[in-house]
This record gives C-alpha cells, structure tokens and sequence, in this order.
C-alpha cells in the first residue's frame, strides 16, 4: 500500500500539469490519500515503521489536487486571452483586407468608367455603324450580306418568344467576295437597340431558322433565315452584321 500510494501521488501530480485534463487527477489523488492513511494506520500490525512512502503518497496527492484547480484558472484565463488576441487580430486583419479590397474595387470601377467614358452612350455604337436598307449590299471585309426580307414570327414549339418579347424571322444572303474560302457565321449577326442585344435563336429543326454557320468558297453564296427575339412595341432595333452594317427593323 505504501508504494501503491506513492505511485499514485507521482501519477496525480503529473496529471495535475496537463491542461484542462489536470481535473482527473482527483481520481488517482483521492486513492492514493486512502491508501497512504490505511498503510499508516496499519503500520504496527503490519510490523513495519518507515512512514516516508505514504506520507509521501498523500502529500503529493494532497498537492495534486490543489495543483490541478489552480492549473485549471492559468490555462482558462490563457485560453481566453488567446482567443481575445487571435479575434482582435482577426478583424485587424479583416479590416485591412476589406480596406484593400475596397480600394482596388474602386480602382477597376473607376478605370472602367473612365475607360468607357460614361458620357458614351451605348447608342453612339450603334451610330457609328452605317447604316443600309433592306435589299441593299452590305460589303464586309470577306464577305458581302444582303437582308432581303424582315417579318413578324408567331413562333412555334421550337422557337418560343419569352415573356414580354416576340419574334422576327430575317432572310439573309451572304457571297463570299473573297480570294480563298471564308467561314461565315450565323453569330455574325444580331439584333440590337443600342441597349439591349441578342443573337440569333436556337432552331434544333432547322426548319424555320434554316441560315447556317459554315465555309462558303470563292464567289460561293447562301441563303437563309435567322430568328431574333426583340422586346415588344419597341421600333429603335436594327439587325447588325459583323458590327459593320445595320439594317432598321421597321
């Protein structure tokens, strides 16, 4: 009993020192107390009388106990100091990050709208573009573009219009004036007002939209439909080719 005693006052002392599980060492140190004082109380029967061992024993687990309650305070109150610093430094952090984050979304704005000169109306674009009639040439850099008819398209279970909007169906030529082969595509083409702008509908049938991306050879021409989506009641659009030429809706 007495090196049992001993031991465990060595094993509650080391517990005591490890945080936030020191607690447990109440476990060893209150057995270690009882064996110490029954190894002491049974001495003179035993015919043994060195109390060094379990004296020892029940200081040291006597310490323990205390030693854990007070380890416990220093880790809490470190514990939270920590947390406290580490927050801090978290929103010192953050604050600067956002103070940078703001300033360089600032700059790109700014340099955007410096960039694109706000004055600068999205209808100068469509300005600056020349403008043809329906049935008339329109020469591009490869290729020459003719509208020849723009009408209304009820739409159909392929080609729906969305809500608000409805469909114009656009007949297009295109002759390839180049010297070698010219791929032309339907993305060629577009339907803008100066502030709204769409690409050709979708036909998976390629029943009613039948003009199609493809390589014209030289002198080699084609002719097609292509179906836009425009806003309703809304007269200021122009079907735009390449982003040379437009042709006015109505």
């Amino acid at each position: 009993m007495e090196i049992a005693s001993l031991i465990l006052g060595i094993v509650s002392i080391i517990l005591s020192f490890i945080p936030f599980v020191g607690i447990l060492c109440y476990l060893p140190a209150i057995v270690g107390i009882i064996l110490g004082i029954v190894a002491l109380a049974t001495m003179k029967s035993r015919g043994k009388n060195k109390k060094g061992m379990p004296i020892t024993g029940i200081i040291l687990s006597g310490v323990s106990m205390i030693l854990a309650i007070v380890m416990l305070i220093v880790w809490t109150v470190v514990g939270i100091g920590s947390y406290e610093k580490n927050m801090t430094n978290n929103s010192i952090y953050n604050s600067i990050y956002n103070n940078i984050y703001n300033s360089v979304e600032n700059k790109i704005s700014n340099s955007i709208i410096n960039d694109y000169d706000y004055d600068h109306d999205d209808d100068d674009e469509l300005a600056g573009i020349r403008e043809y009639r329906v049935g008339q040439e329109i020469q591009l850099d490869y290729y020459k573009v003719v509208i020849d008819k723009i009408e209304d398209f009820s739409g159909n279970s392929n080609l729906k219009a969305g809500t608000g909007k409805e469909l114009v169906m656009v007949t297009v030529t295109v002759t390839n004036t180049d010297d070698s082969s010219t791929y032309v595509s339907k993305y060629d083409f577009e339907i803008n007002d100066g502030v709204n702008y769409s690409d050709p509908e979708y036909d998976s049938t390629h029943k009613y939209a039948t003009f199609e991306s493809k390589s014209l050879g030289v002198g080699e021409s084609m002719t097609g439909t292509l179906c836009f989506q425009k806003e309703k009641n809304n007269d200021h659009y122009y079907i735009v080719c390449d982003g040379e030429g437009k042709v006015k809706l109505n």
